[in-house]
Order: structure tokens, then C-alpha cells, then sequence
């Protein structure tokens, strides 16, 4: 990454002090230097938020359907006919929870996010030249 814009793509060539990336949907390639990077991450590819989504909607579920039992109960002519308006927004708090789970884990599948590694140059580099010279380099860490 230079500068506050990131660059993802694919890289072609790896030594100790250089990086040389295709941008995606651009052909050209990019060279970087070690010294200009912040951050190098690699992909490993995505994952589907079906568990947060379900956790999200558990809990949203679960405040809607306590509210509901409770205010309902507490109405004259409400549509449940309960004695307990805290036994009304337990058992709906519940009700709600798992409808809410179930919905929520069906919309998370659908949202796929990538996830990322850091990743560093490596400290050892053996490069071929075009003109057939092998090039060793390393670098020490003190």
C-alpha cells in the first residue's frame, strides 16, 4: 500500500526490497519498494457473516419480542390474554430470539467478506536475471 490508497492485485515478482504487483483490472504492472510499503496483506479468500448476521438478529428478535409481551399484556384489550406481562415478554423474547436468529443467519450468508493476512517480504531473495545471472539477497533483522 502507498500513500492512504491501497493496491490489490497480483504479484509477479518478490525479492527483498522490491514488489512487483498487476493491479486488478488494470494490465500494468506496478513496482514498489520495500521502503515505501506500510503494509503488505494477503488474501485467504472469503467467508460468509452468517453467524454475526444470526447473532444480530437474535438480539434484535429478542428486544422486539420482550417490548411486544410486555406492552401487550399491559393494554385493556390487548391481543394476548395473559396474567403475567413478564411471563409475556419472556416467552415472545424467546419466540423472537429464535425467528430472529433464523432470519438473520439467512441474510448474513448472502454478505461475503475476504478476509486478510498480514504478510512480509522475505528476508531471502534468489532472482534470475533475463540474461540468465542469479542474483542472491538477503536482509538481517538487528
Amino acid at each position: 500500500m502507498t500513500g492512504a490508497e491501497p493496491v490489490i492485485g497480483e504479484v509477479v515478482k518478490l525479492a527483498y526490497d522490491t514488489l512487483v504487483i498487476v493491479p486488478k483490472g488494470n494490465g500494468s504492472a506496478q513496482t514498489f519498494y520495500s521502503s515505501d510499503l506500510r503494509k503488505i496483506e494477503v488474501s485467504q479468500g472469503t467467508r460468509s457473516e452468517w453467524l454475526r448476521g444470526g447473532w444480530i438478529g437474535a438480539a434484535s428478535g429478542s428486544v422486539a419480542g420482550v417490548i411486544l409481551g410486555a406492552v401487550s399484556c399491559n393494554e385493556p384489550k390487548g391481543f394476548l390474554s395473559c396474567s403475567s406481562p413478564s411471563g409475556a415478554a419472556l416467552v415472545l423474547g424467546v419466540l423472537g430470539g429464535a425467528v430472529g436468529f433464523g432470519m438473520g443467519a439467512g441474510v448474513g450468508a448472502l454478505i461475503k467478506t475476504e478476509r486478510w493476512e498480514d504478510a512480509h517480504l522475505p528476508p531471502v531473495a534468489l532472482n534470475v536475471g533475463h540474461d540468465g545471472s542469479v542474483r542472491l539477497a538477503f536482509s538481517i533483522r538487528l
